[in-house]
């Protein structure tokens, strides 16, 4: 989808999802949760429209500690039938927005607010960039090759999550939860791939 599948495993080791008995699944777990205020270096940040500053936002606020009432990890072999991870988060996604956990709020004019996800479940929702986030999270927290796209769509600046997981590449648009296997949909227009401890521009 125009990320190198050598981009894509880069960055800090993760544990690997499926393959072999060793191997592990996850499944959507949605437990009765109240969100603890966590004391991180900040919740939110300014973004500045440049590649360095959206690199140091994604950097501080990609955390899967702050999804992991989201999901657990099962065991292979405990589960007769599983899910892809893109889907497992893409249900994550909906099932929240269907409750109305989370719901799509815009940034105030002219600015850029990326929030961590305990910031974005607090106040109920976010923008593309914040759930993005909370996707990129849970992406990591159970060891899924992912990457933060920033792009354009005809109408306007858009963000959104790439990746591979069991069923091959795809592409969650965290803003609904839909998931696009293989080819990216031509309305979307990448611009910068921002993974875990690198960035790079897109071609």
């Amino acid at each position: 989808m125009g990320v190198s599948d050598a981009r894509l495993n880069r960055g800090r080791p993760r544990r690997a999802v499926g393959g072999g008995a060793s191997g592990y699944a996850i499944c959507s777990f949605f437990p009765e949760f109240a969100m603890v205020n966590h004391n991180f270096f900040c919740d939110e940040y300014e973004v500045a429209p440049n590649v360095h500053s959206r690199y140091a936002a994604a950097q501080r606020l990609i955390r899967p500690s702050e999804v992991r009432h989201l999901i657990r990890i099962v065991p292979r072999g405990l589960l007769p039938i599983l899910q892809p991870a893109a889907a497992v988060v893409a249900n994550v996604l909906t099932r929240r927005f269907r409750t109305r956990e989370l719901r799509y709020i815009k940034d105030p004019p002219g600015r850029d607010v990326w929030r961590s996800p305990a910031a974005t479940f607090r106040r109920g929702g976010g923008d593309c960039e914040d759930l993005a986030i909370i996707g990129m999270s849970i992406f990591e927290l159970v060891g899924i090759p992912a990457v933060l796209v920033i792009g354009q769509l005809p109408t306007g600046g858009h963000a959104w999550v790439e990746g591979q997981d069991e069923a091959g590449r795809f592409m969650l648009e965290a803003t609904d939860g839909s998931v696009t296997r293989v080819v990216r949909p031509a309305q979307y227009r990448a611009e910068q791939f921002i993974g875990r401890d690198f960035c790079q521009l897109a071609a």
